[in-house]
Formats: C-alpha cells, sequence, structure tokens
C-alpha cells in the first residue's frame, strides 16, 4: 500500500503494523497517542516498509518498534518524539535501515528512556541522525549489535551513550557524542563492550 497524509491516533494498540513480509510506502503521516507502539515493524522475514516524513509522537510504548529475524525497513527523515519507552527500539535480529531522522524528547530518567535502543541480537544501520534531549541518547543491552555512523549525539539528560549487559554497538566514524546534561557522555558496565572503530568519532 501506499499512505500518505493521514492522521493516525488514539489506536488501541500500535498506530500502523507491518509484518510477515509485509511492504508499502508510508509518507507524511502523523503517528500519535497510540497505546503501545507508533509503528510496528516485524516479525517475518521479509517486512520491509519504507517510512519517511513522517511525524510519531507521544505513544505509550515506543515511537516504532522493530523486532524479529530478518525484519527490515527503511525510516528516513521522519520526526520521532516524546514517547514514553524509546524513539527507536530494535531487537531480535531486526535490521532496520534509520537514516536522517530527529530523534528527541524520550526523557524519563527514572526508566532510561532512550533516542535509540539497540538489544537482543538487534543489528541494521543508524546513520546521520539528530539525535538529542533523551534520558539516554543510545542504549545498547544484551548484544545490541546495532552499526551507528555520523550521527550527533547531544543534550542527554544522563548519558550520551549508555551501554550494560552486554551490549555490543558499533559506531564505525563520525559520530560526535557531546554536551550531555547529566553523568557521563559515554558511560559503559555490566559487561558492556561497544566497539569504536575508523576516524571521526568524538
Amino acid at each position: 500500500p501506499i499512505v500518505s497524509d493521514n492522521r493516525v491516533h488514539d489506536g488501541r494498540s500500535c498506530g500502523v503494523s507491518v509484518c510477515g513480509g509485509g511492504l508499502g510506502k508510508f509518507m507524511d503521516n502523523n503517528i500519535a497517542d497510540n497505546a503501545t507502539a507508533g509503528v510496528e515493524c516485524g516479525p517475518g522475514a521479509g517486512t520491509a516498509p519504507s517510512m519517511s516524513g513522517n511525524t510519531i509522537k507521544g505513544n505509550s510504548a515506543c515511537g516504532v518498534y522493530c523486532h524479529g529475524p530478518a525484519t527490515a525497513g527503511s525510516f528516513r527523515l521522519n520526526k520521532v518524539f516524546e514517547n514514553a519507552v524509546a524513539g527507536f527500539l530494535i531487537e531480535q535480529g531486526a535490521a532496520p535501515s534509520v537514516l536522517n531522522n530527529e530523534i528527541f524528547g524520550h526523557c524519563n530518567p527514572s526508566d532510561t528512556s532512550s533516542g535509540v535502543c539497540t538489544s537482543q541480537g538487534g543489528v541494521g544501520v543508524v546513520t546521520g541522525n539528530n539525535i538529542h534531549d533523551n534520558a539516554v541518547n543510545v542504549l545498547g543491552m544484551t548484544d545490541g549489535l546495532t552499526e551507528f555512523v555520523s550521527n550527533t549525539l547531544s543534550a542527554a539528560m544522563v548519558y550520551g551513550l549508555l551501554v550494560v549487559c552486554g551490549g555490543q554497538p558499533l559506531f564505525s566514524g563520525g559520530n560526535v557524542i557531546s554536551a550531555s546534561l547529566g553523568a557521563a557522555n559515554v558511560h559503559v558496565e555490566s559487561g558492556g563492550a561497544p566497539v569504536f572503530r575508523g576516524k571521526g568519532n568524538e
């Protein structure tokens, strides 16, 4: 399907669900105030929606929840903010492309709300995003393996980057982690093992 210029709001579950090999293009929609995720991508091999120019805000779980082996999807030029748990949660082998989004305002420090969280074998590539003003801008945990390239992480309430419980995110160049308002720009504990590779991380 092609879904554009709609308001998707106040659903009893997620706002938009794409699973079981679903595709489609979702453009310039306002996806807000749903009971779980704004967008759920997965599970199901070959699930790969294209989402661009959407506003995803105020949902009671994640803005975008990507999960399941061989689940992909492209998320480009979206504004994702003020969701309860995270802007993007990538886990269980999902491998989305997250490109040039603005991700902000996930700022409940009591539960480490995050801009992007990678967990449970989540992979994919997060490139060129402006991730700011979250409790934790990027959270890597439990074998999260997502790659981060040329992102700006700024003005976190607690940590710019927090890696715990075996998280292994890869920062492969050009990422800027700065101006955290709380404890540290980068904090690693409890078996966290981030990898910083190549030039240009600062």
